[in-house]
């Protein structure tokens, strides 16, 4: 992170991304079908869990999960309105940049890189929950009242070996590829057509924040993810840093979750 800094304050630092002209709404659209069919996605299924009948609930179920999957078609929606094969690629940043193994390696030396940045985040999360339980306290609120939830964990903690496969498949494979593609790929280069890219990086990463549904007191963790995966994509060019950096997370966060969990149960 040190080198990193001194690297960015020096003149000879060199960033790939490239500002693209500001034009149409075909990657703000492709953001908003995504978050439409996410929205739809979550109030269906959870609709049916309250209402369909008993012997439908395993079936519902059983698709909950998988159906997320259906949410990468979003990615391709500038194709359906006339974007060239070739350009959509540039657009999205798909390409191998300096060559896919230095791209790889860029991105895991970025995440590492940006660990004491999240930690901080992680730090700043603890206090506000501390600060949040003991203005309950103070009030005589239910100290269950507005706890903010990981439904990962509740998943995870089902004990249902498929199930944990399907979360570890989603959040290690799914959500590099989509949501780098959605936030990083589509929304951020719709910012970055009209602002700095520290602007453009700052507010994708909110967005792409609240999309977890963590609650308010533990976004701040994943803007500063958000922003330092906007950062490589603009640093390198390339989605591929990125999608990197955002599987060697998901990975070992999931790791972590499943070896904790198995050790309390």
């Amino acid at each position: 992170l040190v080198f990193g800094l001194i690297w960015y304050s020096s003149p000879k630092r060199i960033m790939r991304g490239e500002q693209p002209q500001p034009g149409g709404s075909v990657m703000l659209e492709t953001y908003a079908l995504f978050v439409a069919g996410f929205a739809t996605l979550a109030i269906g299924l959870g609709i049916a869990q309250v209402h369909a009948p008993a012997d439908l609930q395993p079936i519902i179920q059983a698709v909950s999960l998988p159906s997320h999957w259906l949410l990468m078609l979003a990615v391709l929606w500038p194709l359906f309105r006339g974007m060239s094969f070739g350009q959509w690629r540039r657009a999205m940043g798909i390409n191998t940049g300096q060559g896919l193994f230095k791209e790889i390696g860029c991105g895991i030396v970025a995440y590492l890189a940006s660990i004491p940045l999240y930690a901080i985040g992680v730090v700043i999360t603890f206090a506000l929950i501390t600060l949040w339980e003991l203005f309950k306290a103070s009030q005589g609120i239910d100290s269950d009242a507005g706890v903010p939830q990981n439904p990962i964990i509740k998943f995870l903690g089902s004990g249902d070996v498929l199930t944990i496969i399907l979360i570890f498949t989603l959040a290690t494979v799914w959500a590099p590829i989509t949501e780098e593609l959605i936030f990083r790929g589509a929304l951020f280069r719709h910012f970055r057509g009209r602002m700095h890219w520290v602007f453009a990086a700052l507010l994708s990463a909110i967005l792409f924040a609240f999309m977890h549904a963590y609650g308010p007191l533990m976004v701040t963790p994943l803007i500063i993810l958000g922003f330092m995966f906007a950062f490589m994509r603009e640093w390198r060019g390339s989605i591929i840093a990125p999608m990197t950096a955002h599987f060697l997370h998901n990975f070992t966060l999931m790791i972590l979750m499943i070896t904790a969990l198995s050790i309390i149960n």
